[in-house]
């Protein structure tokens, strides 16, 4: 009951704020004009934060997320499974599949709401956000296993979508601040927040100390690379964003490099076919190409721009409008696919700097 008042209530507000934050973005150079439409979002903002960002119903719904995700690891915990990571001799370091549950996990997977996990995230992304500091208040050692959990399970999570809001949960709310390389979309404060510049706690050094974590998660991200192909443009590259600085933090770590070399050495019964980790470098490669054509692509798009406005009354006012508007977007996606690109590079860079991972790269794989 206290999950669906949060879900029809503060939930669904949050989204709204969120999608009101970035219409501030948007247009905050019209605050400076009064404009009617930057004045209204600006209103919109302040309601929000007067009606929900409150100290202490934020320290309430920290407990509530940590609660939930405890009382739900319990039932499902990895202690019930048949075997954490094999079965007839196949390696599960990737994905757990269907066949490796007893028919009481299998029975609460099936009647869970996946809403009851993307509120969960919801609530704890904006709050990182928000005001990271009062994340210090409650463990969420669960919330990163139930994040581990699902991401190992794209059968029990089939949205997408809310398959990379795990992976930005882990960047927005575990990831250590120092390692943050924030952007104007990663963190929106509330009126009545004061977050402290050290937002850092206990739960930022779960990456590290989390047990769960360091045997599973780089290869639980890694397979999400791909997986978030499926969330359009706009989402799939900032999802890959986080993905790329929590896998570079992940590969600092010295209780990680036996995940990332592990995956990497990980061959099927049939050895004709490729390997998870092969999947996925072929994806990464043929994504980078892709990248580097769009923003070749874009650069292009900007120059022919640049030459039109050369000599400007050469259009009539409303066509250079459309074409301003037009390069606005031609710029947006040229920074978001050179950004990504090069965040791609670094982490092919660090990966194939260990011999044991350069291999897989370099495999000749036959085609059936």
């Amino acid at each position: 009951m206290c999950w669906r008042a949060l879900h029809i209530g503060i939930v669904h507000r949050l989204h709204e704020f969120e999608n009101t934050f970035r219409a501030i973005q948007r247009f905050h150079g019209g605050l400076a004009t009064n404009d009617a439409r930057s004045i209204h979002y600006l209103v919109q903002k302040c309601t929000h934060d007067s009606e929900y960002f409150i100290p202490e119903l934020i320290t309430d719904l920290v407990s509530f997320c940590s609660s939930a995700a405890f009382i739900l690891m319990s039932l499902l915990g990895n202690s019930n499974e048949k075997n954490s990571t094999t079965m007839n001799g196949e390696n599960y370091e990737w994905q757990v599949p269907i066949e490796m549950h007893t028919p009481e996990q299998l029975e609460l997977l099936s009647n869970l709401p996946e809403d009851m996990i993307e509120d969960i995230v919801i609530i704890l992304l904006t709050i990182g956000k928000t005001a990271p500091v009062y994340l210090n208040q409650r463990s969420l050692d669960q919330v990163l296993s139930m994040i581990i959990y699902f991401l190992r399970r794209s059968w029990a999570v089939q949205n997408p979508h809310l398959r990379g809001k795990l992976g930005q949960l882990l960047y927005q709310v575990f990831l250590p601040m120092r390692h943050r390389e924030r952007s104007h979309g990663d963190m929106m404060f509330g009126l009545g927040l004061h977050p402290a510049v050290q937002a850092d706690g206990p739960h930022s050094d779960l990456l590290d100390t989390h047990i769960e974590a360091q045997k599973y998660l780089a290869p639980a991200l890694l397979l999400l690379y791909g997986d978030v192909e499926h969330t359009g443009f706009y989402e799939k590259v900032p999802f890959r964003r986080y993905m790329m600085i929590v896998l570079k933090h992940l590969w600092s770590l010295s209780t990680h490099r036996p995940a990332f070399r592990g995956i990497a050495n990980i061959t099927n019964n049939d050895s004709s076919g490729p390997t998870e980790f092969i999947s996925f470098a072929n994806g990464l490669i043929n994504g980078t190409n892709e990248l580097v054509k769009e923003t070749l692509v874009s650069l292009l798009k900007i120059k022919e721009y640049q030459d039109i406005m050369k000599n400007p009354q050469s259009v009539s006012e409303e066509e250079r409008k459309q074409l301003q508007e037009k390069n606005e977007e031609n710029e947006h996606i040229l920074k978001a696919n050179a950004g990504l690109c090069l965040e791609t590079l670094n982490m092919l860079n660090f990966l194939t700097s260990d011999e044991c991972i350069r291999k897989p790269f370099l495999m000749t794989v036959r085609l059936q």
